[in-house]
């Protein structure tokens, strides 16, 4: 989820956000994080801002992976997206 609002919002707005598990975005002037879209919604409108639900891309093809941990090594074969 991320939550926009219109101007900088003083230090009442950023709290609740964080505490939230939102966190600031500066590149991108927002504040994303992990919520229910209902949850993210309310905490917008408290704070005149608006939310909206974003989705993870999915790459194309997922080259082969090879882990190899305490001298154990696991491999993940390659697959298409």
């Amino acid at each position: 989820m991320v939550l926009t609002f219109p101007a900088a919002v003083g230090p009442d707005a950023t709290t609740a956000p964080r505490v939230a598990g939102f966190r600031f975005n500066r590149v991108l002037q927002h504040r994303e994080g992990l919520a229910r879209a209902q949850d993210a919604s309310m905490l917008a409108k408290a704070y005149r801002g608006t939310s909206r639900r974003v989705g993870a891309s999915t790459p194309g093809p997922f080259p082969q992976l090879t882990l190899t941990l305490s001298g154990a090594t696991i491999t993940v074969p390659a697959r298409d997206g």
